[in-house]
This record gives C-alpha cells, structure tokens and sequence, in this order.
C-alpha cells in the first residue's frame, strides 16, 4: 500500500494538467520509480502500476501537443523543439491520445505488460481498420473497368491461356500450403504458353513450396529480395530474415528470358496499411518492367488490397484480380479508382 498515495496523487494530477511541461514531468516521474522498482526488485503489480501512470501521462501529453503548437504568433510559432519533444515522441504520444477510451482502457486492464510501444500498436491497428472501413465502403459504390473476382481462384471463371504473367504473394504458412499445389495447376490453365509466374514465398516451407509447384510448371529461378528495414525473427529456426525469396516458374514450353537482368531486387519497406500481406508497390515495378510489355494482362490470385493491380495500372499493363474477401474488393475499387 504504501505506493498507492503516490499513484493516486499522480493520476489526479495528470487530469488536471494543462501544460506539457507539467505533464512530462509526471511520465519522466513515473519512468524513474518504474526504473528504480525494478531495480529494487520489487512487486511486479507496482512496476505495473508505474508503467500505467507513464502511459497515462503520455495520453494526456499527445492531446496537449496540439493544442501547445497553436500558441504563438505567425512569426514566433510554437514547434516541438520548444516543447522538448522528440518528432518521436510527438507522434507516439498523439497516436496514444487518438485511441478511444474504451480501447484505451480494455489495454490498460487486459495486458499484463504496459508499455508505450504496445499502446502505439493498438492506435495504428485501429487506424488501419478504420481505414479500410472507410476505403470498403467509399469502393462498393464504384464502378471500374479492372475485372475483379470475389471468390475462390481455382474455381474462378477465367480464359485459358489468356494471362501474361501472375504476379501473387500467396499465405506462406504450412496449413495453406496446399493452395501451392493449386496456384500452379491453376497458373498452367491460364498463362499463356512460355509465361511466367511470380511468387512471394516464405523460406520456412520453401522446400515443399518448391516441390508442389514443380508438378505442374517449370522451375525457372528464385530471386531474392532484400528487406530494407527491420528483419524478422523466424522463431522455428531462431534466425533473423534478411530476405524473401520471389519464386519463377514457367508455363511450358520453355522459353529463355530475352532481355539480361539481376535477380536481386531492393525491398522499399513494409507497406501493411491496408493488408497484413501486402507488399511494397515499387518492389512490384521492377518485375512488371522486366516480365511483361506494355498492355499485357497481369494477374494477381491473391489481391488483397490490390498492390499488384495498382502497380500494374502505373505501369500501363491490364490487370485482373482475384480475392476470397468482399471487403478487399472493394478497397481495390476504391484505391483503383484513385490512380
């Protein structure tokens, strides 16, 4: 109990802050009794309960910020460095600020660990959906010329051997592997002859990934792409992954690639606003430009939110996309209709 004062003391300051000095001098408080009970070895509940304390303060702080930067005249305005606060900070902090409270709540009193970091995560992830919302609803209203599939891929209604090259990043982990098998059966049917597809590829099951697309095309190559920010940890395999593998393979009957080009292509980093899975749309040009002409037919069987149609749409080829979800059509339509 004799934490409990102080921390009901600096819960009620917080809410009667109106400057960011004074705020940040109840975070910087916080930090250092968190620091200095962990150091102390004391009760994990009071660490907790200093973490809250800290994470609390910087709400307060990033609905401050905006309110501080206002203050000022024309030529004397109030920027961040007046405030002593890192561009970092700010945008964490107001992020933190911009989750609703009862979001904000159901963090503080669910997860056993309070961090600012894990706070961020939530208002990003709730931005990222609320945007899809938006972007769904705004997209099922359009019209577009871009054929659109909602719907199973293998089973979907498309011509045979009327597709210059598909361009997918299918789901990597081992219960979707059989849709391997499928992709490839599926890319025989509707490739032209000699086309290719290209696929995004985990390395973890990238042995049977390979070996199931061998029943029905040819390999060709593998291309590494090289990731440009944060590597990730495979934690089967406790190694961190500096790249990704882009799978060729080839319709029958063989066909040498013409022009001379290199097989590492330079990741542009993570672009997840709108899809767990979605890839860098400028990673997607140098394929397009080196597999395909002006005005040939791409397609991507897994579309998500549409990064391989939009890249193909800037790159003055057709495109045609396939997605089991209703949702992800629409933001398709809706990013499409934008370029």
């Amino acid at each position: 109990m004799k934490y409990l004062e102080k921390y009901n003391a600096m819960k009620s300051a917080i809410a009667e802050c109106h400057k960011i000095d004074e705020i940040k001098l109840i975070r910087d408080k916080a930090e250092a009794i968190r620091y200095a009970l962990i150091q102390a070895k004391e009760s994990p509940e009071w660490i907790r309960q200093a973490e809250e304390i800290k994470l609390r303060a910087e709400r307060k702080a990033g609905k401050l910020i905006p309110e501080q930067i206002t203050i000022g005249t024309k030529y004397h305005p109030v920027i961040l460095s007046d405030l002593k606060i890192t561009p970092k900070q700010s945008s964490n902090w107001q992020n933190i600020a911009d989750i609703p409270e009862e979001q904000f709540e159901n963090y503080i009193q669910t997860q056993k660990e309070i961090t600012t970091s894990g706070a961020v995560k939530i208002a990003r992830k709730l931005k990222i959906l609320k945007q899809r919302e938006d972007f769904a609803e705004t997209g099922s209203k359009i019209k577009i010329d871009t054929p659109l599939i909602c719907g199973d891929f293998y089973t979907s209604d498309i011509k045979e051997n009327s597709i210059d090259l598909i361009l997918t990043d299918p789901p990597y982990s081992k219960e979707f592997l059989p849709q391997w098998e499928k992709l490839g059966e599926f890319a025989n049917r509707v490739l032209k002859p000699s086309k290719f597809l290209v696929a995004y590829s985990g390395i973890l099951h990238l042995n049977e990934t390979i070996q199931l697309l061998n029943k029905n095309m040819i390999y060709y190559w593998t291309f590494a792409l090289i990731h440009k920010s944060n590597k990730q940890l495979i934690m089967p395999r406790n190694l961190f992954c500096g790249w990704k593998p882009l799978l060729i393979f080839q319709k029958k009957p063989f066909k040498k690639l013409e022009d001379k080009f290199e097989d590492i292509v330079d990741g542009s980093g993570r672009e997840k606003n709108l899809h767990d899975w979605a890839q860098a749309e400028n990673e997607l040009d140098y394929i397009i430009k080196n597999f395909t002409i002006e005005n040939d037919i791409i397609l991507d069987p897994f579309a998500g939110s549409g990064t391989t149609l939009l890249a193909a749409k800037k790159n003055n080829r057709n495109s045609m996309g396939v997605d089991v979800e209703e949702e992800n059509i629409n933001i398709i339509k809706h990013r499409l209709s934008n370029v």
